[in-house]
Order: C-alpha cells, then structure tokens, then sequence
C-alpha cells in the first residue's frame, strides 16, 4: 500500500527524471549529444532509489550520493579500462580476460563496506561499458570516452532539474 505522501514522492521524481530526460532531448535536438541514449540510461539509474527511502529526510541526499557514485564508480572503470583497450588490440581471449578480472574486481568492492557498494556496482557498470560495445569490437576509445560524456551530461542535466524543481518547490 502507498501512503499519499509517497504517492508525491513518486511522482516528483518521476516528473524530475521526465523534465531531465527531455532537456538533453531538446539540447540533442538543436546539437547531437554524445551518447544520449546512455545518458537517458543514467537518469533513470539514479532515480532507482528505493522509493519507501525517499520518506525520510535525506531522500536528496541519497540520490546525490548516488548521483556521485555513479560518477565516481564510472569514472575510475574508464581511466582504468579506456587504457587496456589499445593494449588489447584484436585479441578477444584478452578481451574477456580482462573484461572478467574487472568485473571480479567490481564484486569484489560491491561485497565490502556498504558505503562503497554502490561505487562498486557502477565500477561493473563502467567497465563493461567499456569492453561490452555496440558494434564489432575494436580498442578504439572514443566510444568510452562518449558514454562517459553522455552520463556526465545527463547527471548535470538531472541535478540541474533537481535544483529548478527544488527552488521552485520552496517558492510555491
């Protein structure tokens, strides 16, 4: 059963994350995004907050947490992963090789302290982003380097919202 309260809770977010996705659609509309579709995933990711949780006062805080750890957990499996890539080569044993000692080593920081966690569910996140590619694989990073663009953006883009709606919240 749902309380009126989280009722609006759900529906504030849910406006949050639909205001935020059709700003990067607008922006994307008058100049291409980077990866938009990855960064529509990445909204949708951080609003994943378990909903009951948004009941108690730090519900902002929790999805800013989460929004930094996202970031965080992405960012690092990039700087680690993007470099392996032109090491690789075209050698696709190495590839899954080192696409399942980064994925252990994502469990391995998902299972410790439960601050770190979520850091370690996004490092996954990040490093399969990385050797898990649309089309064919190649060592090339660009692609990397655009689905980390498209998630920085769509993080700026929902805080952006977060901080309107919030503004606006207090004034109405």
């Amino acid at each position: 059963t749902s309380t009126p309260q989280l009722r609006r809770l759900k529906a504030w977010q849910a406006a949050q994350g639909a205001l935020s996705i059709a700003l990067l659609a607008g922006i994307d509309t008058i100049h291409a995004l980077p990866s938009l579709a990855q960064a529509m995933v990445s909204i949708v990711a951080v609003l994943l907050v378990p909903l009951p949780a948004l009941l108690h006062d730090g519900a902002a805080t929790d999805i800013q947490a989460r929004m930094f750890n996202r970031v965080l957990g992405c960012l690092c499996a990039a700087l680690l992963a993007a470099p392996l890539l032109p090491l690789i080569g075209n050698v696709p044993l190495l590839c899954l090789l080192v696409l399942a000692l980064g994925v252990w080593l994502a469990a391995h920081i998902q299972s410790g302290s439960a601050h770190a966690s979520y850091i370690g569910t996004q490092f996954g996140v990040g490093f399969i982003m990385v050797f898990v590619q649309d089309g064919s694989w190649s060592p090339d990073t660009s692609h990397t380097w655009s689905r980390l663009a498209g998630m920085l953006l769509a993080l700026a883009s929902l805080a952006l919202v977060m901080l309107t709606v919030s503004w606006w919240r207090r004034r109405v």
